[in-house]
């Protein structure tokens, strides 16, 4: 098993065995000079547009749709534009839950999935968990 390079994507072709890697984003500094002169609410408009598109992107599938769902401010939006896109019945949320309440955010996950209305399940995780899935 090996790891991909941050926003790459690895794609198969099965019929040859071959694979090929590829940069899927690549941040790019606006090319607006006058962007601090544009209206916030024209800003905000065209970043919701755009996250709108990315999620809408990523939605298309034959096969149900889940998110993981922190609580935080990422993956809120991201669920709450795919609740919008997709409708609740179709996007089941998942949250992990710690025993340690300094890194748990599940309560926040339920609240956000309560907000959206999204089916959500919680699985815990203890120390141990995580000990047990590491290799020997």
């Amino acid at each position: 098993v090996h790891k991909l390079p941050a926003g790459h994507t690895l794609t198969l072709n099965l019929s040859d065995s071959s694979s090929r890697i590829d940069r899927c984003w690549q941040y790019l500094p606006a090319p607006d000079a006058d962007l601090a002169a544009r209206p916030s609410a024209e800003l905000a408009e065209q970043l919701l547009s755009l996250l709108d598109a990315a999620v809408a992107r990523r939605l298309v599938a034959d096969v149900p749709v889940g998110a993981f769902l922190s609580g935080g401010i990422d993956s809120s939006t991201i669920a709450a534009l795919a609740i919008a896109q997709l409708g609740a019945d179709r996007l089941k949320t998942f949250s992990i839950a710690f025993a340690d309440s300094d890194f748990d955010e599940s309560p926040y996950a339920r609240h956000l999935a309560d907000q959206i209305g999204a089916a959500h399940r919680v699985e815990s995780c203890s120390t141990q968990d995580l000990y047990d899935a590491l290799p020997e």
